[in-house]
């Protein structure tokens, strides 16, 4: 790392957690990798503008002169948001829809391929390997097993008492941008005290180690393997080198990137952001000091993230839907592919545990009047009115786009899932779904996969 870099960083401190004293006794008398001192760092900004700017400029131009590429054994991204591209599958953190997976083997027509909605409401995730890291608010850090993208599963949680909203990995150890819960209200404290260090050597046992103390120390792991520099923009994670370093400097002039910064990536020369109701703009960053406006896009709704493979940006919606845009000619920005958000999977239902009602249905009025139900057409699909009938089976109703099909999935598990009916929705938009086994389970759970 450049002497720079180190000049203009305050250090972060961590506090050594019962977990991290335990990894140090372990690792006593064996013998690791010689490694220079480690150290956690973030781009702690000074009071005075201009120090920042001479200092992010100094850093971005001499790590930009220098900058090697990263081994073959770390993942080539090193931002994390909303979106992770992994080989020929986009992972989108869809808030309280769980994390979707779509194929993206044909770039320009993407196809629903799996999710995971167990709980929470994931708004970041990384992928590394056979493992994706998922920033799932109050529910934490989850780790899901990828090895199959059509069924990611869960494979560990680790609670972390805050409000996890964004996660970077790398080597050993992932990076979370953690609020603070208070009065029923969650926020992101400014700069990096909301950095969370977790260490992942053993993905099933994900382990704390530390958070921010102050602006001072010199804080070094007593465990193999080193602590990356990173740095953090509200919920956004990212690995703190050229160019990433410029992008406070970048975001500083309100008229490059704005303040409303939802999401950024970096491909070659060009910077793409994501600036909320401003959509995605591009920009040429050759020159560190001086990038140039290279071209806006608009969507319907406020743009939220934004990955680029290879002539091709895909584009996140404040809905989730995914906007693919033809970028070979970056001054000229064009919509290729759309896949909405319809396409997601629902939200999971629990069957209900059994009733002994008087009559073969819950009462008429519990039940909303059909023609009291709103198609979605602007969603995913829903299950509603959950409900025991007189036999034992189960039943609820489907609500989604008219004249769409969906297929009701069930597991018990939520390893593998089973089809239980196909049902291609009427002009009202829903139908009465009803699952005749389940009068011999106690246990099974629901969702509508649309075809």
């Amino acid at each position: 790392m450049h002497a720079t870099a180190v000049v203009q960083r305050n250090l972060l401190e961590f506090k050594l957690t019962p977990a991290l004293a335990h990894m140090q006794r372990e690792n006593r008398g064996r013998i690791v990798p010689a490694q220079r001192a480690v150290r956690f760092v973030g781009a702690k900004q000074r009071s005075s503008r201009g120090s920042v700017l001479a200092a992010a400029i100094l850093l971005s131009v001499s790590l930009l002169a220098g900058a090697a590429a990263p081994p073959a054994s770390e993942p080539a991204e090193t931002i994390g948001g909303g979106l992770f591209l992994a080989g020929q599958h986009l992972y989108v953190a869809a808030w309280g829809y769980g994390v979707q997976v779509l194929d993206i083997s044909n770039p320009t027509r993407p196809k629903w391929a799996g999710a995971w909605n167990h709980r929470g409401a994931p708004t970041g995730v990384f992928v590394v390997g056979d493992h994706a890291y998922v920033a799932n608010r109050p529910c934490g850090l989850e780790v899901l097993d990828v090895r199959n993208p059509g069924n990611p599963t869960s494979f560990a949680n680790l609670r972390t008492g805050g409000d996890a909203m964004g996660v970077f990995v790398k080597g050993d150890f992932a990076y979370l941008a953690d609020g603070v819960i208070s009065g029923g209200s969650s926020h992101l404290p400014e700069s990096e005290q909301g950095l969370k260090l977790i260490h992942i050597r053993n993905p099933a046992e994900p382990k704390l180690l530390g958070q921010y103390q102050g602006p001072n120390g010199n804080y070094g792991v007593p465990v193999s393997g080193e602590i990356a520099f990173v740095a953090k923009l509200d919920r956004i994670v990212y690995e703190d080198r050229a160019p990433n370093s410029a992008i406070p400097t970048w975001r500083m002039g309100r008229s490059i990137v704005g303040l409303g910064l939802t999401g950024f990536v970096l491909r070659s020369n060009l910077l793409f952001s994501t600036t909320g109701r401003s959509g995605l703009r591009i920009f040429d960053v050759t020159a560190a000091s001086q990038p140039k406006p290279v071209a806006d896009f608009k969507t319907d709704y406020s743009t939220w993230d934004v990955r680029v493979a290879g002539q091709h940006a895909y584009l996140m919606d404040a809905g989730a839907s995914i906007h693919v845009l033809d970028v070979s000619a970056p001054d000229n920005p064009r919509e290729v592919g759309l896949f909405h958000c319809t396409g997601y999977v629902s939200r999971w239902l629990a069957l209900q545990p059994p009733v002994t009602p008087k009559r073969d249905e819950l009462p008429a009025s519990s039940v909303p009047a059909p023609d009291a139900i709103t198609p979605i057409e602007t969603a995913p699909p829903e299950l509603h009115q959950p409900r025991r009938l007189a036999d034992g089976s189960f039943a609820f109703t489907l609500v989604g786009v008219p004249g769409a099909t969906y297929v009701i999935q069930m597991t018990s598990d939520w390893l593998s899932w089973s089809n239980l009916s196909t049902n291609a929705l009427p002009a009202a938009g829903h139908a009465v779904v009803v699952d005749m086994g389940a009068a011999e389970v106690v246990n099974r759970f629901y969702r509508a996969v649309r075809q």
